[in-house]
């Protein structure tokens, strides 16, 4: 893969991982174990793509 690929399939992880984020935010009233998932694919995501990064 080119490193410009690279980059830009980080740069669209983080933007997901950041709305995953958001949307758990919202959801943590009504809805704390839906949030809590959100949360954890969002951590999941991030420590993913910094392993990916580093290898």
């Amino acid at each position: 893969m080119k490193r410009l690929d690279l980059e830009g399939l980080r740069h669209d992880i983080v933007l997901k991982a950041d709305e995953l984020q958001a949307e758990a935010a919202r959801l943590e009233a009504s809805q704390p174990d839906d949030a809590a998932m959100l949360r954890r694919i969002a951590d999941r995501l991030m420590v993913y793509m910094q392993e990916y990064l580093e290898a």
